[in-house]
């Protein structure tokens, strides 16, 4: 371990960052990524083609 966190034991520390991956990279939060992503490619689309008007 490089870095331990005052008052956090190591096994505390890594069951945090399991909970963290998981709340992360779940199916549920990867589909909101993947739909704010093509939000912000299809605007930029959208400017760079100027299409908005």
């Amino acid at each position: 371990m490089n870095y331990k966190p005052k008052g956090m034991s190591v096994d505390e520390l890594e069951v945090g960052l399991r909970w963290l991956f998981a709340q992360t990279y779940n199916e549920e939060q990867f589909n909101k990524r993947k739909r704010n992503y093509m939000e912000i490619v299809k605007a930029w689309l959208w400017r760079a083609l100027d299409l908005t008007g």
